[in-house]
């Protein structure tokens, strides 16, 4: 027999039987426990997976390049008739690493032959919290953490779109026990989410129809509900600053929640009235911005507190909105008098609403004040008849000028005269806090050169902002009495033995003077007053205020330094 002829008749696996390959296929590529497939960081991106087979794994990976045929045909045996088990490396600790993700990397990397896949388990131990696998136009926290939910939206969209039979379960490889309270892992109920998660790979509640219009889908780790966060229909571009580099971003609109009503049900959504708090956060936020973005106006002679009702919808609404309500909305203070000379009260009122403090969080304590930062503008209203005109009202100054300190070069005076029947402006001048404290120190200049200790004089201008008149006043009695100074921002106490002993420096004090960091300073004692805001005592340091404030925003030229 030559060779020619031998060879043909010889037998190969592709000769065979496709029972009998189908048999060799199966000892060769069928295994009785899951094919454990191990993901790690990748080097090449913070958010890329690196998948690997475990190596106990014995696979004859010759086989698949043997030919078109073979590969095709050992594929899909393998493919169809194992359990894999997508698994974090025990050694992996990274942040960026995501169950969520290693399952979309894996069906890209089977890239056609993902479709085979009938049976993968995910190990519950790569679960992880919504920053990780969440894409850099949406890194706002889109679901609730009071909810404990699992984002599974790229779960779920890449098992349809590349392995719409595949049937996906959740194992625990870890002992709960000896994990800590706050890992995301040790409260998720793997059957129940696996119950629940087969349940909409089968197109439950019809989510895979409604495709892009359902933004996000998550479970709960309990796997007894989720939540469904709605697109608007309409692109529009987010105006948030943590958004501004997106182009044309579906908005979220509203939210859905589905839940097993009973045991043995199906999920469904639950019927919920549409109300304010039913809107997504985003929406929540960017009603509150729109109401509020007219300022906050109050008026002094009516109430002195916070007009916080727009925030004040629920605990979580008043938490999230109180330190930007506060500081940064503009500040519009209205404060009116029927007389044409007039110290508003030394504007007590003003500063009760000013110096008032606040608690940002009830877990990270920090002291606050109303700090207009945002835009300042104080009206003072001369309820009087057609006879005065602003060249002949006078209000004292000085109280106004160091109680709005918190406010930048762009705050406002504006002084008006209205009839006292019907509120019509007759006459009103707007001038810039600047150019106030400009001539107010000028004034004091005046008064402090002459070398004699003076405390702080009553300034007076006319309704053009131009000093007419300074009332000068003797220094204060330091020897037969305390003399505390009023309305001192920081709380003092005096000691006879000591002198005046600081219990508690206000934030005035700290960023005006002293630069301390902490307000304990129990053991720091004064001989007297003068170095404490408002600075009553002692007009040289009601200057050198006025100064600092004008040189903070760059009005303090040369020639003022010169001069001083």
């Amino acid at each position: 027999m030559d060779s020619n002829s031998a060879s043909s008749t010889a037998t190969t696996l592709l000769t065979l039987p496709a029972e009998l390959r189908n048999r060799i296929y199966s000892i060769l590529f069928e295994f009785p426990t899951p094919v454990r497939v191990v993901y790690e960081r990748s080097s090449q991106g913070m958010r890329g997976h690196k998948l690997r087979l475990d190596e106990s794994v014995p696979i004859e990976w010759s086989v698949f390049g043997a030919c078109r045929m073979l590969n095709e045909e050992a594929a899909s045996l393998f493919y169809k008739n194992n359990s894999f088990l997508l698994t974090k490396a025990p050694y992996c600790r990274e942040l960026h690493v995501c169950l969520i993700t290693a399952f979309q990397t894996f069906l890209d990397a089977l890239g056609s032959q993902a479709s085979l896949l009938r049976n993968v388990r995910l190990d519950l131990n790569g679960v992880c919290g919504w920053l990780c696998h969440r894409s850099s136009k949406a890194i706002i926290p889109l679901f609730p953490e009071e909810r404990r939910i699992v984002d599974i939206t790229l779960l779920l969209r890449a098992a349809w779109k590349h392995s719409p039979q595949v049937r996906l379960s959740f194992v625990h490889s870890l002992d709960k026990r000896t994990l800590d309270a706050h890992d995301p892992y040790a409260d998720c109920d793997a059957p129940a989410m696996t119950k629940l998660i087969g349940f909409l790979l089968n197109n439950g509640l019809n989510l895979q129809g409604y495709k892009d219009l359902a933004l996000k889908i998550g479970i709960q780790r309990d796997g007894r509900g989720g939540m469904v966060i709605w697109n608007s229909p309409i692109r529009l571009d987010y105006e948030t600053w943590f958004l501004r580099s997106a182009q044309l971003n579906r908005i979220p609109m509203h939210t859905s929640n589905f839940a097993t009503i009973h045991e043995d049900s199906t999920p469904s959504f639950l019927k919920e009235h549409r109300t304010f708090t039913r809107l997504h956060q985003y929406l929540q936020d960017k009603i509150l911005h729109y109401a509020l973005e007219d300022g906050l106006n109050i008026d002094l002679d009516v109430d002195t507190t916070l007009p916080y009702a727009p925030i004040c919808i629920n605990r979580d609404t008043y938490s999230r909105w109180r330190d930007r309500f506060v500081t940064d909305n503009p500040l519009i203070i209205t404060m009116a008098t029927n007389e044409a000379r007039s110290t508003f009260s030394s504007f007590v009122e003003l500063r009760r609403l000013l110096r008032n403090k606040f608690v940002e969080s009830p877990k990270n304590y920090t002291e606050g004040m109303l700090s207009p930062q945002h835009g300042l503008e104080v009206i003072l209203d001369f309820k009087l008849n057609r006879s005065f005109t602003l060249e002949n009202i006078r209000v004292s100054i000085l109280p106004l000028i160091m109680e709005t300190c918190e406010g930048l070069g762009t705050a406002v005076l504006r002084i008006r005269i209205r009839e006292p029947d019907h509120g019509l402006v007759l006459q009103q001048h707007v001038i810039k806090f600047q150019e106030l404290r400009t001539n107010i120190a000028k004034a004091l200049m005046n008064v402090v050169f002459l070398g004699e200790h003076k405390a702080a004089p009553e300034t007076w201008i006319n309704g053009f902002g131009n000093v007419i008149e300074v009332q000068e006043h003797p220094r204060p009695d330091r020897i037969n009495l305390p003399n505390m100074m009023p309305d001192m921002a920081s709380d003092v106490v005096y000691d006879a033995e000591r002198g005046f002993k600081i219990v508690k420096v206000h934030r005035l004090d700290t960023l005006n003077r002293w630069q301390w960091h902490d307000s304990d300073r129990s053991e720091c004692v004064f001989e007297n007053c003068d170095q404490f805001f408002p600075f009553h005592h002692s007009a040289s340091e009601t200057l050198r205020f006025v100064l600092g404030l004008l040189q903070a925003t760059g009005d303090w030229t040369s020639d003022w330094r010169r001069d001083v």
